[in-house]
């Protein structure tokens, strides 16, 4: 998480040890910083490192002489002032991470976890899914309060106070690959402790801060240097024979001893690169020991390459590696930095989503600008012709209503008629399918029809009241009604017939119910004309019809016409009466010719053309020629008026 936005403001770093006030003022940039001012300034003998009210005037008037500008501040602890633990972690989610690390910090600390502030910091190439290995510190809350009362005395506004072996490591490991998967050794010379850091792949895993006080080495005066942005004392690398033995004996001594403590908990270590910071001017001495004693690659701290400056420029700047450190990671990710003004914390499940609601609330307003932009854009025209459309509509829709209403009254009446029930029809049906008269016969009959539920058709119903004399014959009667197409068919109790008069041979009395089939409907008129223009008799000189066709209704002669050939067949003569079907009655003679239904048929005349004639009339066909046969003397006659 960034602090802030790069090249947003400027960074002002401070740092000091018992001899130099440090200030470093910067302005970050995507690739690193740069350098706007850097000054180094004495500290007098009358001012008291651990008076926070001298020490913060004394940084005050520092600042107002360097004319900085800058009031929001970045400080840094020393190694001797905080205890810090490597600690082993299995895979965890950055927000329960502080959980974890103050739980099992807790057994490691010298005094009680209420008394300090812990935080916390892992490896760029750490993975929180894989188990992984954090950095703890814990400051106690005197010394932080230290710091922040330096900072009030002096006018200034603390953003963050970090740790200062981790700022060196930033400062040494930034823009130089060769350092990159190889075990570092860096030392910072100061004049009263000497911090020991060992550095793999770029990460801390020990540190130490070592007591040996440096002599101090005469009068040491400012140098005015052609670059104006760095203002320091003079560094003076001193000669082997004007330096204390002694003091650089003393460090490789307590730099052994350090590098074989660690080497109890990682056997495997290796020192591949020593890098030594520092402005005492036993530094080069100190890394040509170094070098010859681990026999590895030795050089001075010089920050030309990240600040872009010449070597005797970057030179001066050898002792400002915790300060220039401190700024660089100011803007790095929150797990891989210290922050003991605002340390890491367990974030609880709402508010890690509070975290996350800004993002989802810009995400939905993303989509609603999107959603109306799209509608302005597509929809609202289409819509706005919809709207005109339906006004053009508007005088219709009122007929298209009317009409509806109309069509749904005729298809109403359509039902009405087509549920009609032709009685005689119904009763001649009934009378077909019913049994002989010594099984069944039927005492009353019942019809009626009423409209069915929401609906405008109607449904007819029967009851017959039966008399039967064989035991269960009315479900012989149901069964054939229910063939028939009755539908709800009822059978009502089988009585027996005792002591009535006109039982007779009848022994049981019953009834049958029932809902009458639907009448079919009509056929259309167009379906008659074909059917009658199939029956018509096809025109042609070789051909001879069999029998007879009827004429379609459309090609009947009127009425009057039609009552001429009645006549002429139906003619009565007392020398001729017509010969009545076998079984029937014969007809009187006095019969009216003008009676269709009862005019004698002619004794030649097929059955089917003798049905004919009494239904319409039908003329006779022509005759073919060559053909024997002649029109009858009794149709030439009854051709006569």
């Amino acid at each position: 998480m960034m602090r802030i936005g790069l090249g947003s403001k400027k960074l002002l770093a401070i740092d000091w040890d018992a001899r130099n006030l440090r200030l470093v003022l910067v302005r970050r940039r995507i690739d690193g910083v740069d350098l706007l001012k850097a000054v180094s300034i004495p500290v007098p003998p009358d001012v008291k490192m651990d008076d926070a009210e001298a020490l913060g005037a004394f940084v005050r008037e520092a600042v107002r002489q360097a004319r900085v500008g800058v009031r929001q501040v970045l400080m840094s602890i020393p190694r001797d002032q905080v205890v810090l633990n490597a600690l082993d972690l299995p895979p965890t989610p950055p927000e329960e991470m502080a959980a974890i690390v103050q739980f099992q910090i807790v057994k490691e600390l010298p005094f009680g976890i209420e008394q300090a502030t812990l935080d916390f910091a892992m490896g760029a190439d750490c993975n929180p899914k894989e188990p992984f290995s954090v950095l703890v510190a814990a400051v106690r809350n005197e010394q932080l309060a230290f710091y922040r009362k330096v900072a009030y005395e002096a006018g200034l506004s603390v953003e963050r106070i970090g740790l200062r072996p981790h700022a060196n490591l930033v400062a040494v490991t930034a823009k130089a690959p060769e350092h990159k998967s190889k075990t570092l050794l860096l030392i910072e010379v100061g004049p009263q402790l000497t911090e020991i850091d060992v550095i793999r792949n770029d990460t801390l895993v020990f540190s130490r801060a070592a007591s040996v006080a440096l002599p101090e080495y005469g009068d040491i005066a400012a140098a005015r240097l052609d670059d104006s942005r760095i203002a320091s004392v003079e560094v003076r690398d001193r000669e082997p024979e004007e330096t204390d033995r002694r003091s650089v004996n003393n460090l490789m001594v307590e730099i052994v001893r350090s590098l074989e403590a660690h080497r109890a908990t990682d056997p495997s270590l290796n020192v591949d690169r020593i890098v030594v910071c520092g402005a005492s001017g036993i530094e080069p001495q100190l890394s040509q020991m170094l070098a010859a004693r681990f026999a590895a690659q030795a050089e001075l701290y010089s920050p030309e390459r990240i600040l872009d400056l010449t070597p005797q420029r970057a030179k001066e700047l050898r002792g400002f590696s915790a300060a220039l450190g401190l700024a660089m990671e100011h803007g790095q990710r929150e797990l891989e930095s210290f922050d003991f003004l605002h340390p890491k914390k367990h974030v609880s499940k709402r508010a890690v989503q509070m975290k996350k609601m800004p993002i989802a609330v810009a995400t939905v307003l993303l989509f609603v600008g999107s959603a109306v932009a799209s509608y302005l854009q597509y929809v609202r025209p289409k819509q706005q012709e919809i709207d005109v459309l339906n006004k053009l509509m508007e005088p219709n829709r009122k007929a298209v209503k009317d009409i509806e209403e109309f069509k749904a009254q005729v298809e109403a009446l359509e039902d009405w008629r087509d549920s009609e029930q032709y009685w005689p029809e119904v009763l001649v049906s009934l009378s077909a399918n019913f049994p002989p008269d010594d099984e069944v016969v039927a005492t009353q009959m019942e019809f009626e029809s009423h409209p069915k539920p929401q609906a405008a058709a109607r449904e007819g119903r029967m009851r017959v009241g039966l008399r039967t004399a064989v035991l269960g014959k009315v479900n012989e009667i149901s069964t054939k009604l229910r063939d028939m197409g009755y539908t709800d068919v009822k059978t009502g109790k089988e009585m027996p017939i005792t002591g009535r008069r006109g039982a007779g041979k009848y022994q049981t009395e019953t009834g049958v119910e029932a809902i009458l089939p639907p009448r079919p409907k009509p056929k259309a008129k167009s379906e008659e004309a074909g059917r009658g223009e199939a029956l018509s008799p096809a025109s042609g000189a070789g051909e001879t019809p069999s029998k007879p066709a009827r004429t379609p209704p459309s090609e009947q002669p009127p009425p009057e016409s039609a009552e001429a050939p009645a006549e002429e067949t139906a003619g009565p003569t007392t020398e001729m009466p017509a010969q009545p079907p076998e079984g029937e009655p014969a007809v009187p003679p006095e019969v009216t010719p003008s009676d269709e239904s009862m005019a004698p048929q002619p004794e030649n005349v097929e059955p089917e053309v003798a049905e004919q004639a009494t239904t319409q009339p039908a003329e006779a066909p022509p005759a073919e020629e060559g053909s024997d046969e002649s029109p009858s003397p009794e149709m030439d006659q009854g051709d006569q008026p």
